[in-house]
């Protein structure tokens, strides 16, 4: 039977260990013992385990003169009498099924030496970030040389691994877990993800990561020892003995300084001295998007606030973080990389409170919630913005951002219209056949319409509306000889001919060898088909999958933009009444 030995070490923690011991106690698995270890506390805190102690003897408790969290830690491996670590920190503590599901993946594959799981940050406010996950990958090396994927105490660790790599390194401050797991990952050992959020870890003030400078600085020795041979490994891989490859080494240092910076830059603090690190070293080729993706991460750190409040906050952020990367595009190289990552930041603080600003603007990003069944209005931009972001609602939910560069200080109706079917048209159709068709027909009422069954079936539902074609399947609506006898109104062209879809197709008399079909989507020009006739004969039905396979999934966007955009999606109407309304609105005359 698996047992494992929590190690504990506290200092100063009376007031948050009895919640850590108790998401101990409320474990259904009991196959545990607890190794406590004070750290020359000055408070109240072993009165406070003591009682503990007394009411369950897997509960033990050491103390030691003041040397540091992890000289604690590696007090406490000497003391554990089980195979199997967990480091649980007495500010953090773990769900009720953390060691049933952990010990469950242990116990059916012996050859896991690490099996972790997702983990999730609980600001002060009681509430939670994102969660997140280490990854699935069973050799964690490659992962390990440049992050630490897990908090401390979602992973649980053979102890004689732990052992073998000599423990906690008690010369680093920080990143002391990030050190440990780098190390047992050289020696080949097996990681194994349960995909569940089991570890909670509490964003406190005075933790041990809050000297940001420390923190980096042991940081970018961890980065450099995986580029290496170390030498606190005995027996590595072989393909690791002598570290990984050096090629990206300089990039993913500075990785690690833009996420140290955002932390300090949450804090309200200036961040360019932690480009000091990495003092006369170039990386031309930064990813802006990508170093948006990481500040994102990391400036909401500090702030014990709501991902959702950062509109609130950006205004303290701001001057920092332009500064900071003004610095970083210098000091790199990396053309742009400041207002490229800007603006992934600007785009991730307008989605996180798009809930509750109707405008706002936000660097040079200006956002303008739109409503997706009101008529789109024009809009007046600011003279400093240089992107508008749409942020697009249908019936109170907000379905995407879109963006469009700033070319001029008006941006039209149709250009906004346009950018919204371009981004959104297939979902806006699910939205509305779930109004307006999935509900009648007998293949579709009985089933929950999610969007991925819309993706299976909504193509061939979209044809069928489009060409009032209900019976039809997918594969008729591009044979051009499946309805040689449908009923239509002869006309006769040279070798063109102009054609509005949502009205009743011809049949067309040709002395021409190809025709060019100009095809219109409620007025709008859509494109041009080609058809060849069947001796001087086109049918309706040869035009019809012509234009069907021309237009492709263009036909959707168009058909969404003309009929569906800026209008209610229970109005009464089909997508068919809806493209005639259209084109009556837009070209009266044209096909007259």
């Amino acid at each position: 039977m698996i047992k494992v030995s929590i190690i504990t070490p506290v200092y100063n923690s009376a007031d948050v260990i009895g919640e850590t011991i108790l998401s101990v106690l409320k474990q259904a698995y009991k196959e545990w013992e607890m190794i406590i270890v004070d750290d020359g506390s000055a408070d109240a805190i072993s009165e406070v385990v003591d009682e503990y102690v007394k009411k369950d003897g897997r509960i033990k408790f050491f103390r030691q003169d003041n040397a540091g969290a992890s000289a604690a830690r590696n007090t406490g491996i000497k003391h554990a009498n089980y195979e199997w670590l967990l480091f649980l920190d007495a500010d953090d503590w773990i769900h009720e099924n953390y060691f049933e599901n952990m010990i469950r993946a242990l116990e059916q594959d012996p050859s896991i030496d690490v099996v972790h799981c997702g983990w999730t940050r609980v600001q002060k406010n009681g509430s939670m970030s994102k969660e997140v996950y280490g990854g699935e990958e069973i050799d964690m090396f490659p992962a390990l040389s440049y992050y630490s994927p897990f908090a401390i105490h979602s992973c649980i660790v053979r102890k004689k691994l732990v052992e073998h790599v000599g423990g906690f390194d008690t010369s680093f401050k920080t990143c002391v877990d990030w050190d440990l797991w780098q190390r047992v990952a050289r020696t080949g050992a097996r990681f194994f993800m349960v995909k569940e959020t089991m570890a909670f870890y509490r964003t406190r003030a005075y933790s041990l990561s809050s000297n940001v400078h420390q923190f980096c600085l042991n940081g970018l020795q961890v980065i450099s020892n995986a580029y290496v041979a170390d030498p606190r490994v005995p027996q590595p891989n072989p393909d690791y003995a002598n570290g990984l490859k050096a090629d990206d080494l300089i990039t993913r240092m500075y990785h690690f300084v833009i996420w140290c910076a955002g932390v300090l830059i949450g804090q309200g603090k200036e961040a360019s001295g932690l480009l000091e690190h990495l003092k006369n070293k170039t990386a031309e080729h930064l990813d802006g998007n990508l170093a948006g993706q990481i500040l994102t991460d990391s400036l909401i750190i500090p702030a014990e606030k709501e991902q959702n409040s950062w509109h609130i906050h950006w205004k303290m952020i701001e001057d920092n973080l332009k500064c900071f990367l003004s610095d970083l595009e210098q000091q790199t190289y990396s053309t742009s990389i400041a207002d490229k990552t800007c603006a992934v930041i600007e785009h991730h603080v307008i989605l996180q409170s798009a809930a509750h600003i109707k405008q706002q603007q936000v660097g040079k990003s200006f956002a303008v919630q739109i409503d997706l069944e009101s008529p789109i209005p024009g809009i007046e931009m600011p003279v400093d913005a240089e992107r508008f972001i749409g942020i697009v609602w249908l019936q109170e939910k907000i379905l995407d951002l879109i963006e469009l560069p700033v070319t001029d200080r008006f941006l039209a109706a149709t250009i906004i219209k346009n950018a919204v079917a371009t981004k959104l048209s297939w979902q806006i159709l699910y939205y509305f056949f779930l109004k307006n068709v999935y509900p009648f027909h007998q293949q579709t009422c009985q089933l929950k319409l999610t969007e991925e069954i819309h993706d299976k079936i909504g193509w061939e539902f979209f044809l069928q509306e489009l060409w009032n074609k209900p019976l039809w399947t997918n594969k008729i609506f591009y044979d051009p000889h499946a309805d040689r006898k449908e009923k239509a109104l002869k006309m006769e062209a040279d070798d063109e001919i102009f054609i509005e879809i949502s009205e009743a197709l011809p049949s067309i008399k040709t002395r021409s060898s190809e025709l060019k079909i100009h095809y219109f989507v409620g007025g709008v020009h859509a494109g041009i088909a080609l058809c060849r006739p069947n001796g001087r004969s086109v049918t309706p039905q040869m035009i019809r999958a012509a234009i069907t396979l021309a237009g492709g999934y263009e036909l959707c966007r168009l058909v969404v933009r003309e009929a569906v955009v800026g209008q209610k999606l229970d109005n009464g109407f089909s997508l068919l009444e809806r493209l005639k309304i259209a084109r009556e609105k837009t070209l009266p005359q044209a096909f007259d």
